[in-house]
């Protein structure tokens, strides 16, 4: 085990520690093994963060079965499997319960009011609507952000420190997390000021990239990743956004107010219609079975 690690998990097992113990049902039973429940999406028991726990409490002289149980729920990547597994570790009467990342950690928080909740791995607690700040979360939940939004723009500054001469960033989004388009809106800020683009051009960009990824994962269903990449020079920004999956509609008019209100088709081509106006130039292609929006923004 490396140094830094090995740092981090006293770290968190000293916090989630002390996080126990400050509820006086955990001072009262003192006798008896402390029951953690575990919540996350992971395909077998022993994740990474799970086993990370474990050898930081052991660090701490905490012991398995003698001090400690723990009552491991994992859902195979299958989300909404959440909800349940958190209602069953709260009829189980665990003592406190342990999540990694969002979804585990909303569903957990949904489940009780009460019980202990500490989670780890979330990218920005406050937008993924975890807790309503950092400083006193409040409530029941606390835990450790992985501050992804917050570092976006340091690793491109990294990366444009080691490979200056990089014109061509892929991101990978995931839409199924809470804090992804917040993360999605920094790394459109950190690249297009990396490059020097202009105001107005990076707000155009970044409206175009969040709204076109919202619309596609909704209405078109894509199967597999929406890819993005976003290249620029000193007359051009352009974004692509490709995906296996039906084409976004990309009109040239105004979808009609009735239109609007009397289906969803006028409000995903109301959408598609604002995509189009606030690009400078509009490409879309559909070529066996993928489909591709290329937005291009004069600079």
């Amino acid at each position: 085990m490396c140094p830094a690690r090995s740092g981090w998990l006293r770290g968190l097992a000293a916090f989630l520690a002390a996080v126990a113990l400050s509820f006086p049902a955990a001072a009262a039973e003192s006798a008896k093994p402390y029951r953690i429940g575990v919540l996350n999406e992971a395909s077998a028991a022993n994740h990474p963060t799970v086993e990370g726990l474990k050898a930081g409490l052991r660090e701490l002289g905490l012991q398995e079965g003698r001090d400690v149980t723990f009552d491991i729920r994992f859902t195979k990547g299958n989300p909404k499997a959440m909800p349940a597994e958190a209602e069953a570790l709260v009829k189980a009467g665990v003592d406190l319960i342990f999540t990694s990342k969002e979804i585990a950690t909303l569903a957990a928080k949904a489940a009780t009011q009460k019980l202990p909740i500490v989670f780890t791995l979330v990218g920005d607690p406050i937008t993924a609507g975890v807790v309503t700040q950092l400083v006193r979360p409040g409530g029941n939940v606390t835990g450790i952000s992985s501050l992804t939004p917050e570092l976006m723009p340091k690793r491109l500054e990294v990366l444009k420190t080691l490979f200056p001469a990089v014109k061509r960033v892929w991101y990978i989004h995931d839409a199924t997390d809470p804090t992804g388009s917040a993360a999605l809106e920094q790394f459109m800020e950190a690249q297009g000021a990396a490059w020097g683009a202009r105001r107005d051009v990076i707000d155009r960009a970044t409206f175009n990239l969040s709204q076109s990824m919202e619309v596609i994962i909704d209405s078109c269903q894509p199967q597999g990743p929406v890819e993005v990449a976003a290249t620029f020079d000193e007359f051009n920004l352009d974004l692509r956004v490709s995906y296996v999956g039906p084409p976004l509609e990309l009109p040239d008019k105004r979808p009609s107010n009735e239109e609007m209100m009397e289906s969803e088709d006028g409000q995903r081509r109301l959408a598609g219609f604002m995509l189009r106006r606030h690009a400078d130039r509009v490409r879309a292609t559909h070529n066996a079975g993928r489909s591709t929006i290329l937005f291009h923004f004069d600079h």
